[in-house]
């Protein structure tokens, strides 16, 4: 009985190493996938003309040393156009995000009323949604 048992676990071996066998000629014989490495060939170069355009406008290069009568006092005229234009858009983005808290809490408003309204038998009024221009106008 004991070596019928062993007959048989051999000969399910043997399938089993028959089928990788014949899964790796299949595996072998395919055609290696084409990859394009220009890519990665590519990137570094990229990246170090990020870098560079980085460090030329980040603002963060040493500037001339500030006489000592001026020292501390900051005059207008040193901002540049780019803060000017940063700072403007940083205030239009805040105004924008306030309108539209104020828009969603008031349309929660309106669905609390139309829920109120609706168990109710006061009427309804349809409030426009307001449309602001966040634009600035200096």
């Amino acid at each position: 009985m004991e070596r019928m048992m062993e007959g048989m676990m051999d000969r399910k071996v043997q399938a089993v190493n028959k089928r990788l066998d014949a899964f790796e000629l299949r595996v072998l014989e395919r055609p290696a996938p084409a990859i394009d490495l220009s890519f990665f060939q590519a990137a570094p170069t990229v990246l170090a003309d990020d870098t560079v355009l980085d460090a030329l406008f980040s603002g963060t290069t040493e500037e001339e040393p500030v006489p000592t009568h001026t020292k501390g006092k900051r005059h207008r005229s040193s901002r540049t156009e780019e803060e000017k234009s940063q700072k403007r858009q940083r205030r239009q983005e805040k105004k924008a995000r306030k309108a539209s808290i104020l828009d969603e809490e008031l349309r929660q408003q309106r669905v609390r009323e139309s829920i109120a309204g609706a168990s109710s038998s006061s009427p309804v009024v349809e409030v426009p949604p307001i449309v602001r221009d966040v634009r600035e106008h200096h």
